[in-house]
Protein backbone atom coordinates (compact mmCIF):
# COMPACT_ATOMS: atom_id res chain seq x y z
CA UNK A 1 0.00 0.00 0.00
CA UNK A 2 1.25 3.51 -0.84
CA UNK A 3 2.10 5.36 2.35
CA UNK A 4 0.22 8.58 3.23
CA UNK A 5 3.34 10.70 2.87
CA UNK A 6 3.39 10.11 -0.90
CA UNK A 7 1.77 13.14 -2.52
CA UNK A 8 -1.47 12.81 -4.46
CA UNK A 9 0.28 14.03 -7.57
CA UNK A 10 2.98 11.32 -7.32
CA UNK A 11 0.32 8.70 -6.65
CA UNK A 12 -1.66 9.87 -9.69
CA UNK A 13 1.44 9.68 -11.91
CA UNK A 14 2.21 6.20 -10.59
CA UNK A 15 -1.34 4.97 -11.21
CA UNK A 16 -1.37 6.47 -14.70
CA UNK A 17 1.88 4.67 -15.43
CA UNK A 18 0.45 1.46 -13.97
CA UNK A 19 -2.60 1.55 -16.25
CA UNK A 20 -0.45 2.41 -19.27
CA UNK A 21 1.90 -0.46 -18.50
CA UNK A 22 -1.04 -2.83 -17.99
CA UNK A 23 -2.41 -1.85 -21.40
CA UNK A 24 1.02 -2.46 -22.94
CA UNK A 25 1.28 -5.89 -21.26
CA UNK A 26 -2.13 -6.88 -22.62
CA UNK A 27 -1.13 -5.67 -26.08
CA UNK A 28 2.11 -7.64 -25.83
CA UNK A 29 0.22 -10.85 -25.04
CA UNK A 30 -2.27 -10.17 -27.83
CA UNK A 31 0.41 -9.41 -30.42
CA UNK A 32 2.58 -12.40 -29.51
CA UNK A 33 -0.04 -15.07 -28.83
CA UNK A 34 -3.02 -14.16 -30.96
CA UNK A 35 -1.36 -13.01 -34.15
CA UNK A 36 -1.50 -15.15 -37.30
CA UNK A 37 1.99 -16.43 -36.48
CA UNK A 38 2.18 -17.20 -32.78
CA UNK A 39 5.42 -16.02 -31.15
CA UNK A 40 6.55 -17.03 -27.69
CA UNK A 41 9.59 -14.74 -27.79
CA UNK A 42 12.27 -15.62 -25.24
CA UNK A 43 9.74 -17.61 -23.21
CA UNK A 44 9.90 -20.11 -26.08
CA UNK A 45 13.63 -20.50 -25.47
CA UNK A 46 13.12 -20.84 -21.72
CA UNK A 47 10.31 -23.37 -22.24
CA UNK A 48 12.39 -25.40 -24.71
CA UNK A 49 15.36 -25.36 -22.35
CA UNK A 50 13.23 -26.54 -19.42
CA UNK A 51 11.57 -29.21 -21.53
CA UNK A 52 14.97 -30.50 -22.64
CA UNK A 53 16.10 -30.70 -19.01
CA UNK A 54 12.90 -32.57 -18.15
CA UNK A 55 13.77 -35.15 -20.81
CA UNK A 56 17.49 -35.35 -19.90
CA UNK A 57 18.58 -33.59 -23.09
CA UNK A 58 20.96 -30.67 -23.60
CA UNK A 59 19.09 -27.56 -22.40
CA UNK A 60 21.60 -25.30 -24.17
CA UNK A 61 21.01 -26.61 -27.71
CA UNK A 62 18.59 -25.44 -30.40
CA UNK A 63 15.09 -26.92 -29.96
CA UNK A 64 11.80 -26.47 -31.90
CA UNK A 65 10.56 -23.58 -29.71
CA UNK A 66 13.93 -21.85 -29.43
CA UNK A 67 13.46 -18.22 -30.39
CA UNK A 68 15.49 -16.43 -33.05
CA UNK A 69 16.80 -12.89 -33.17
CA UNK A 70 17.92 -10.79 -36.10
CA UNK A 71 21.36 -9.25 -36.10
CA UNK A 72 22.07 -5.77 -37.47
CA UNK A 73 22.49 -7.25 -40.96
CA UNK A 74 19.08 -8.95 -40.87
CA UNK A 75 20.29 -12.52 -40.39
CA UNK A 76 18.26 -14.86 -38.16
CA UNK A 77 20.32 -16.31 -35.29
CA UNK A 78 19.16 -18.88 -32.70
CA UNK A 79 18.48 -17.16 -29.38
CA UNK A 80 19.87 -19.91 -27.16
CA UNK A 81 19.36 -20.02 -23.42
CA UNK A 82 22.56 -18.50 -22.01
CA UNK A 83 21.39 -18.33 -18.40
CA UNK A 84 23.40 -20.43 -15.93
CA UNK A 85 22.09 -23.86 -14.85
CA UNK A 86 20.54 -22.43 -11.67
CA UNK A 87 17.67 -21.02 -13.73
CA UNK A 88 16.84 -24.44 -15.16
CA UNK A 89 15.14 -25.03 -11.82
CA UNK A 90 12.69 -22.28 -12.86
CA UNK A 91 12.40 -23.30 -16.51
CA UNK A 92 11.66 -26.98 -15.81
CA UNK A 93 8.31 -26.42 -14.03
CA UNK A 94 7.46 -23.81 -16.67
CA UNK A 95 7.84 -26.49 -19.32
CA UNK A 96 5.15 -28.58 -17.62
CA UNK A 97 2.63 -25.99 -18.83
CA UNK A 98 1.67 -25.39 -22.41
CA UNK A 99 3.84 -22.72 -24.10
CA UNK A 100 0.80 -20.43 -24.35
CA UNK A 101 0.00 -20.75 -20.65
CA UNK A 102 3.66 -20.29 -19.78
CA UNK A 103 3.84 -17.06 -21.79
CA UNK A 104 0.69 -15.65 -20.23
CA UNK A 105 1.69 -16.52 -16.65
CA UNK A 106 5.24 -15.26 -17.22
CA UNK A 107 3.94 -11.89 -18.43
CA UNK A 108 1.42 -11.62 -15.60
CA UNK A 109 3.95 -12.46 -12.87
CA UNK A 110 6.51 -10.09 -14.40
CA UNK A 111 3.94 -7.30 -14.44
CA UNK A 112 2.86 -7.88 -10.84
CA UNK A 113 6.44 -8.09 -9.56
CA UNK A 114 7.32 -4.90 -11.39
CA UNK A 115 4.43 -2.75 -10.18
CA UNK A 116 4.86 -4.06 -6.63
CA UNK A 117 8.57 -3.28 -6.58
CA UNK A 118 7.95 0.14 -8.12
CA UNK A 119 5.28 0.90 -5.51
CA UNK A 120 7.77 0.03 -2.79
CA UNK A 121 10.40 2.34 -4.32
CA UNK A 122 7.88 5.19 -4.43
CA UNK A 123 6.80 4.49 -0.83
CA UNK A 124 10.43 4.49 0.29
CA UNK A 125 11.26 7.62 -1.74
CA UNK A 126 8.16 9.86 -1.64
CA UNK A 127 10.04 12.83 -3.13
CA UNK A 128 10.66 11.04 -6.42
CA UNK A 129 10.14 13.43 -9.33
CA UNK A 130 7.30 12.97 -11.83
CA UNK A 131 9.78 12.37 -14.65
CA UNK A 132 11.46 9.57 -12.69
CA UNK A 133 8.12 7.95 -11.89
CA UNK A 134 7.22 8.02 -15.59
CA UNK A 135 10.61 6.53 -16.49
CA UNK A 136 10.23 3.85 -13.84
CA UNK A 137 6.74 2.84 -14.97
CA UNK A 138 6.86 3.14 -18.77
CA UNK A 139 10.52 3.61 -19.67
CA UNK A 140 12.06 1.73 -22.57
CA UNK A 141 13.74 -0.99 -20.44
CA UNK A 142 10.51 -2.29 -18.89
CA UNK A 143 8.56 -2.02 -22.16
CA UNK A 144 11.24 -4.04 -23.97
CA UNK A 145 11.33 -6.56 -21.13
CA UNK A 146 7.59 -7.22 -21.34
CA UNK A 147 7.47 -7.29 -25.13
CA UNK A 148 10.41 -9.72 -25.39
CA UNK A 149 9.17 -11.73 -22.36
CA UNK A 150 12.61 -11.51 -20.77
CA UNK A 151 13.41 -12.25 -17.12
CA UNK A 152 14.84 -8.82 -16.34
CA UNK A 153 12.05 -7.99 -13.88
CA UNK A 154 13.73 -10.52 -11.58
CA UNK A 155 16.92 -8.44 -11.84
CA UNK A 156 14.87 -5.32 -11.06
CA UNK A 157 13.49 -6.91 -7.87
CA UNK A 158 16.92 -8.09 -6.73
CA UNK A 159 18.45 -4.71 -7.58
CA UNK A 160 15.75 -2.87 -5.62
CA UNK A 161 16.33 -5.06 -2.54
CA UNK A 162 20.10 -4.63 -2.86
CA UNK A 163 19.98 -0.83 -3.23
CA UNK A 164 17.44 -0.53 -0.42
CA UNK A 165 19.64 -2.65 1.83
CA UNK A 166 22.74 -0.59 1.00
CA UNK A 167 20.96 2.73 1.56
CA UNK A 168 19.48 1.60 4.89
CA UNK A 169 22.51 -0.37 6.17
CA UNK A 170 20.67 -3.69 5.91
CA UNK A 171 23.80 -5.46 4.77
CA UNK A 172 22.49 -9.00 5.09
CA UNK A 173 19.52 -8.31 2.81
CA UNK A 174 21.77 -6.47 0.36
CA UNK A 175 24.39 -9.22 0.40
CA UNK A 176 21.87 -11.99 -0.23
CA UNK A 177 20.23 -10.05 -3.09
CA UNK A 178 23.60 -9.29 -4.71
CA UNK A 179 24.67 -12.93 -4.32
CA UNK A 180 21.52 -14.27 -6.01
CA UNK A 181 21.91 -11.70 -8.77
CA UNK A 182 25.49 -12.84 -9.42
CA UNK A 183 24.37 -16.48 -9.45
CA UNK A 184 21.78 -15.87 -12.18
CA UNK A 185 23.82 -13.27 -14.10
CA UNK A 186 27.54 -13.97 -13.51
CA UNK A 187 28.70 -10.84 -15.33
CA UNK A 188 27.79 -8.96 -12.14
CA UNK A 189 30.57 -10.69 -10.21
CA UNK A 190 32.28 -7.28 -10.30
CA UNK A 191 29.75 -6.01 -7.74
CA UNK A 192 31.17 -8.02 -4.78
CA UNK A 193 34.69 -7.52 -6.17
CA UNK A 194 34.37 -3.73 -6.10
CA UNK A 195 32.74 -3.86 -2.65
CA UNK A 196 35.78 -5.79 -1.43
CA UNK A 197 38.28 -3.43 -3.08
CA UNK A 198 36.54 -0.36 -1.64
CA UNK A 199 36.76 -1.77 1.90
CA UNK A 200 33.32 -3.36 2.36
CA UNK A 201 34.79 -6.78 3.14
CA UNK A 202 31.90 -8.33 5.12
CA UNK A 203 29.32 -7.34 2.53
CA UNK A 204 31.54 -8.72 -0.23
CA UNK A 205 31.99 -11.97 1.73
CA UNK A 206 28.23 -12.43 2.24
CA UNK A 207 27.35 -11.78 -1.40
CA UNK A 208 30.19 -13.99 -2.70
CA UNK A 209 29.22 -16.86 -0.40
CA UNK A 210 25.56 -16.69 -1.45
CA UNK A 211 26.58 -16.58 -5.13
CA UNK A 212 28.86 -19.63 -4.78
CA UNK A 213 26.31 -21.69 -2.85
CA UNK A 214 23.45 -20.81 -5.22
CA UNK A 215 25.59 -21.53 -8.29
CA UNK A 216 26.51 -24.96 -6.92
CA UNK A 217 22.89 -26.05 -6.34
CA UNK A 218 22.43 -27.38 -9.93
CA UNK A 219 25.21 -29.92 -9.31
CA UNK A 220 22.78 -31.88 -7.15
CA UNK A 221 20.19 -32.03 -9.95
CA UNK A 222 22.14 -32.18 -13.22
CA UNK A 223 25.74 -33.06 -12.41
CA UNK A 224 28.75 -31.18 -13.73
CA UNK A 225 28.03 -31.92 -17.42
CA UNK A 226 25.39 -29.19 -17.62
CA UNK A 227 28.00 -26.56 -16.79
CA UNK A 228 30.10 -27.63 -19.79
CA UNK A 229 26.99 -27.46 -21.99
CA UNK A 230 26.28 -23.96 -20.71
CA UNK A 231 29.87 -22.75 -21.22
CA UNK A 232 29.87 -24.15 -24.76
CA UNK A 233 26.71 -22.18 -25.59
CA UNK A 234 28.25 -19.02 -24.11
CA UNK A 235 31.50 -19.56 -26.02
CA UNK A 236 29.70 -19.86 -29.36
CA UNK A 237 27.26 -17.02 -28.70
CA UNK A 238 26.63 -14.49 -31.49
CA UNK A 239 24.61 -11.88 -29.61
CA UNK A 240 27.46 -9.40 -30.12
CA UNK A 241 25.90 -8.74 -33.53
CA UNK A 242 22.76 -7.27 -31.93
CA UNK A 243 22.56 -3.52 -31.22
CA UNK A 244 21.09 -4.19 -27.76
CA UNK A 245 24.44 -5.68 -26.65
CA UNK A 246 25.99 -2.59 -25.07
CA UNK A 247 29.40 -3.91 -23.98
CA UNK A 248 32.58 -2.33 -25.36
CA UNK A 249 33.88 -5.61 -26.90
CA UNK A 250 30.56 -6.25 -28.67
CA UNK A 251 30.26 -2.67 -29.94
CA UNK A 252 33.84 -2.75 -31.27
CA UNK A 253 33.34 -6.19 -32.81
CA UNK A 254 30.31 -4.95 -34.75
CA UNK A 255 32.57 -2.22 -36.15
CA UNK A 256 35.21 -4.78 -37.12
CA UNK A 257 37.67 -3.96 -34.31
CA UNK A 258 37.04 -6.71 -31.77
CA UNK A 259 40.61 -6.87 -30.43
CA UNK A 260 40.71 -3.12 -29.89
CA UNK A 261 37.45 -3.32 -28.00
CA UNK A 262 38.84 -5.99 -25.68
CA UNK A 263 41.92 -3.85 -25.02
CA UNK A 264 39.81 -0.77 -24.22
CA UNK A 265 37.51 -2.79 -21.96
CA UNK A 266 40.49 -4.29 -20.14
CA UNK A 267 42.13 -0.89 -19.69
CA UNK A 268 38.91 0.64 -18.38
CA UNK A 269 38.46 -2.20 -15.90
CA UNK A 270 42.02 -1.86 -14.61
CA UNK A 271 41.58 1.90 -14.21
CA UNK A 272 38.34 1.44 -12.27
CA UNK A 273 39.91 -1.20 -10.04
CA UNK A 274 42.77 1.18 -9.24
CA UNK A 275 40.23 3.91 -8.47
CA UNK A 276 38.32 1.59 -6.11
CA UNK A 277 41.52 0.65 -4.27
CA UNK A 278 42.86 4.19 -3.95
CA UNK A 279 39.71 6.31 -3.59
CA UNK A 280 37.65 3.84 -1.53
CA UNK A 281 34.25 5.08 -2.82
CA UNK A 282 31.27 4.70 -0.50
CA UNK A 283 29.11 1.62 -0.82
CA UNK A 284 26.55 3.22 -3.19
CA UNK A 285 29.08 4.75 -5.55
CA UNK A 286 31.21 1.58 -5.51
CA UNK A 287 28.09 -0.40 -6.44
CA UNK A 288 27.16 1.94 -9.28
CA UNK A 289 30.70 1.89 -10.67
CA UNK A 290 30.76 -1.92 -10.41
CA UNK A 291 27.48 -2.35 -12.30
CA UNK A 292 28.55 0.10 -15.02
CA UNK A 293 31.88 -1.72 -15.37
CA UNK A 294 30.07 -5.07 -15.52
CA UNK A 295 28.04 -3.90 -18.51
CA UNK A 296 30.79 -2.08 -20.38
CA UNK A 297 33.61 -4.58 -19.90
CA UNK A 298 31.81 -7.92 -20.27
CA UNK A 299 31.40 -9.71 -23.62
CA UNK A 300 27.59 -9.77 -23.36
CA UNK A 301 25.39 -7.12 -21.73
CA UNK A 302 21.89 -5.93 -22.59
CA UNK A 303 20.57 -2.36 -22.58
CA UNK A 304 17.54 -3.56 -20.59
CA UNK A 305 19.86 -4.21 -17.63
CA UNK A 306 19.31 -0.51 -16.94
CA UNK A 307 16.43 -1.76 -14.78
CA UNK A 308 19.08 -2.71 -12.21
CA UNK A 309 20.09 0.91 -11.82
CA UNK A 310 16.58 2.37 -11.75
CA UNK A 311 16.28 2.10 -7.94
CA UNK A 312 19.28 4.37 -7.42
CA UNK A 313 18.79 6.57 -10.49
CA UNK A 314 15.20 7.56 -9.72
CA UNK A 315 16.04 8.35 -6.08
CA UNK A 316 19.30 10.23 -6.64
CA UNK A 317 19.51 14.05 -6.28
CA UNK A 318 18.83 16.03 -9.44
CA UNK A 319 21.84 16.36 -11.72
CA UNK A 320 22.42 17.15 -15.39
CA UNK A 321 23.70 13.65 -16.08
CA UNK A 322 20.66 12.19 -14.34
CA UNK A 323 18.29 14.30 -16.44
CA UNK A 324 20.08 13.20 -19.61
CA UNK A 325 19.79 9.55 -18.63
CA UNK A 326 16.09 9.90 -17.81
CA UNK A 327 15.45 11.42 -21.24
CA UNK A 328 17.44 8.77 -23.14
CA UNK A 329 15.92 5.83 -21.28
CA UNK A 330 12.42 7.18 -21.83
CA UNK A 331 12.72 7.04 -25.64
CA UNK A 332 11.09 3.91 -27.15
CA UNK A 333 13.82 1.71 -28.58
CA UNK A 334 11.93 1.20 -31.84
CA UNK A 335 13.39 4.40 -33.30
CA UNK A 336 17.10 3.90 -32.48
CA UNK A 337 16.75 0.21 -33.39
CA UNK A 338 15.42 1.27 -36.79
CA UNK A 339 18.43 3.56 -37.28
CA UNK A 340 20.80 0.82 -36.07
CA UNK A 341 19.54 -1.48 -38.84
CA UNK A 342 20.25 1.09 -41.57
CA UNK A 343 22.61 -0.13 -44.33
CA UNK A 344 25.02 2.82 -44.03
CA UNK A 345 26.90 4.84 -41.43
CA UNK A 346 23.62 5.70 -39.68
CA UNK A 347 23.69 2.28 -38.00
CA UNK A 348 26.55 3.52 -35.79
CA UNK A 349 24.36 6.36 -34.49
CA UNK A 350 21.60 3.92 -33.62
CA UNK A 351 24.02 1.66 -31.78
CA UNK A 352 25.47 4.62 -29.89
CA UNK A 353 22.01 5.35 -28.54
CA UNK A 354 22.10 2.01 -26.67
CA UNK A 355 25.81 2.18 -25.90
CA UNK A 356 26.15 5.74 -24.58
CA UNK A 357 23.91 5.52 -21.46
CA UNK A 358 26.32 3.16 -19.75
CA UNK A 359 29.14 5.66 -20.11
CA UNK A 360 26.78 8.24 -18.64
CA UNK A 361 25.93 5.88 -15.77
CA UNK A 362 29.63 5.38 -15.09
CA UNK A 363 30.29 9.12 -15.27
CA UNK A 364 27.33 9.76 -12.97
CA UNK A 365 28.71 7.55 -10.19
CA UNK A 366 32.32 8.69 -10.64
CA UNK A 367 31.21 12.31 -10.49
CA UNK A 368 29.13 11.64 -7.36
CA UNK A 369 32.18 10.03 -5.77
CA UNK A 370 34.40 12.98 -6.73
CA UNK A 371 31.91 15.53 -5.40
CA UNK A 372 31.56 13.59 -2.14
CA UNK A 373 35.32 13.49 -1.68
CA UNK A 374 35.63 17.20 -2.47
CA UNK A 375 32.87 18.19 -0.03
CA UNK A 376 34.51 16.18 2.77
CA UNK A 377 37.94 17.77 2.36
CA UNK A 378 38.83 20.14 5.25
CA UNK A 379 38.82 23.82 4.33
CA UNK A 380 42.29 25.28 5.03
CA UNK A 381 42.39 28.00 7.68
CA UNK A 382 42.83 31.50 6.28
CA UNK A 383 45.82 33.52 7.53
CA UNK A 384 44.91 37.11 8.42
CA UNK A 385 46.31 39.61 5.94
CA UNK A 386 48.28 41.52 8.61
CA UNK A 387 50.01 38.42 9.92
CA UNK A 388 53.59 37.79 8.81
CA UNK A 389 55.05 34.29 8.72
CA UNK A 390 57.51 33.50 11.46
CA UNK A 391 61.16 33.54 10.39
CA UNK A 392 63.30 30.56 11.33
Amino acid sequence: MIAPHVSRRSLAVYLAGLFALAAFAVASVKVNLFAATKEYRVVGTYWASGDAANHHQNPYAVHPLTAYFYDIDGHAVPDLNLNPPLLLLLFQPMALLSPTSAFFIWTLVSFLLFIGTSAFLLWDNPNMSDACIVLMMVGAPILDTLMLAQLYVLLYVLGAVAWWGLQNKRNLAAGVAIGILVAIKPIFILWPVFLFLSGKRKLAAVSSTVALVASAVPLAFYGYQVFFQWLTAVRDDQHYSEAFDVSIPAFARRLGHGTLGEVIAGALLVALIIHAIRAKPNVLNASGIALSASLLCSPLAWSQYALLLFPVLVTAPEHRLKKTLVIILSVPTYFPELVASAPDHRKILGQLFFFAPWWLFLGFFLLKDFELKRSSEPIPARIPANTCPTAF
